[in-house]
């Protein structure tokens, strides 16, 4: 038996791993191979940013913030949005938050993904 050691990395998720063998008795067949998939976990990486098409940048108008995550298991994700570190000054609607820009956004709001 062999073994083999690495580290694999969220690019390589979804790709198989080989393992050949040959041997003199196998007379017809040359080589025989297995092969699996690599289910690769990592955690959550977070991308914000806001849309234009959504938003109106104006006093009065309305922002709109999407989060992006990268994470697997993708499904054990829990988004939260806090402003100044209160969640109830934001509603959320899955993994974008809407603002009214009563003069300009000055405050710091955070997003978090676990």
């Amino acid at each position: 038996m062999h073994g083999l050691r690495f580290v694999p990395t969220k690019e390589e998720n979804g790709k198989f791993i080989s393992c050949l063998a040959s041997h003199e008795t196998l007379k017809n067949e040359t080589i025989r191979a297995a092969s699996l998939p690599l289910d690769v976990l990592y955690p959550p990486k977070i991308q914000v940013e806001v849309d234009e098409s959504d938003s109106v940048i104006v006093e009065g108008g309305r922002l709109v913030f999407r989060c992006h995550v990268d994470a697997r298991p993708l499904d054990d994700v829990k988004i939260k949005w806090t402003w100044e570190g209160d969640e109830r000054r934001l509603s959320t609607m899955d993994q974008q938050v809407g603002l009214r820009i009563t003069l300009l956004v000055t405050e710091l709001f955070t997003m978090n993904a676990n």
